[in-house]
Parts: C-alpha cells; sequence; structure tokens
C-alpha cells in the first residue's frame, strides 16, 4: 500500500476516543478504535473542524493562549477593534495595531487566530492553532468518504 501524508493539529501519540462505543447506539460517527487520533489528508485541511477539542489545555494540543508581552491572557474585546465599517468592508473586525505587531514579533499568522468562550470568568480570549504536524502513514484509516469513492478505493477496518 502506498504511504498518505496527512496533516495533524497537536501531537501524534493516539489519544482516547471519548465517543468510541461497541453498544446499539454506535453509529458512523464513532471511531472504530478506543485509541487514535484525527488527522487531515495533504494538503485538504480544514480548521472549522478542530473547533470541538480546540481548548488550550485539552489533551489534543491544538492550541494555545494568546500572551501579552506581560504574559496575561488577551480577551478578544481587546484583540479587536469592533469598528463596524470595516467589519462590513472586511467582513471581519480589524486587529489591534499592538497586537498585529506582536503577531509579527511571535511569527503568527492572522489564519490560525481562534476565540475561546472561558466559563470561569465568562470572557471570550484569543487563541492560537499550534503548528500542524506532518507524517506519512500506510495503514488502515477511518473515514466518511465512501459514497465519494469507488469501491476499490476504499478501505475498511474491521
Amino acid at each position: 500500500m502506498e504511504k498518505m501524508k496527512f496533516v495533524r493539529f497537536g501531537g501524534l501519540s493516539p489519544v482516547k476516543q471519548d465517543h468510541y462505543t461497541t453498544g446499539k447506539d454506535k453509529c458512523f460517527h464513532n471511531p472504530p478504535r478506543k485509541r487514535g487520533l484525527y488527522a487531515f489528508p495533504y494538503p485538504y485541511i480544514e480548521t472549522f473542524l478542530l473547533g470541538a477539542t480546540d481548548k488550550p489545555g485539552h489533551i489534543s494540543n491544538k492550541t494555545k493562549w494568546l500572551k501579552d508581552e506581560d504574559g496575561n491572557r488577551i480577551k478578544e474585546n481587546d484583540f479587536y477593534n469592533f469598528d463596524r465599517k470595516w467589519e462590513k468592508r472586511f467582513n471581519r473586525p480589524s486587529i489591534n495595531l499592538k497586537y498585529i505587531k506582536l503577531l509579527k514579533k511571535l511569527n503568527i499568522r492572522i489564519k490560525d487566530i481562534r476565540t475561546i468562550f472561558d466559563e470561569k470568568d465568562e470572557t471570550i480570549y484569543v487563541t492560537v492553532l499550534n503548528k500542524p504536524k506532518t507524517f506519512e502513514y500506510d495503514g488502515e484509516i477511518w473515514h466518511h468518504l465512501g459514497r465519494h469513492l469507488k469501491p476499490n478505493q476504499i478501505w475498511v477496518i474491521i
């Protein structure tokens, strides 16, 4: 079997899959193994799909808090200039100039910026996606591509 290239946000060690089940409620969304990892086939990356486990401190290690020069987490309201004219024109708020400088200094791309609601203090903070890891793999994979592939292109995990 030919090796495929994958991209993973977070570590490469298999992690416990919370939705694994062998019961009667099992459906095609449930992973086939107790431990594993989620990865994107390179170069098809959809970061929207990372949202369920992208809080800093999660075992997957996908994100980190964006912190200011003093080591404090940055609040969304401080990070963005919520200017309605800018939002209408560019479809997103502009970033405060001092944080643009911080992003450049830390070599952080704007597309890697995310926000997350912290339930403890009911505040939205800015987070950053960690750099993804690229790897090759030639074993079995679990996917939802069945209806988009020919039968000889589908690998089945039993």
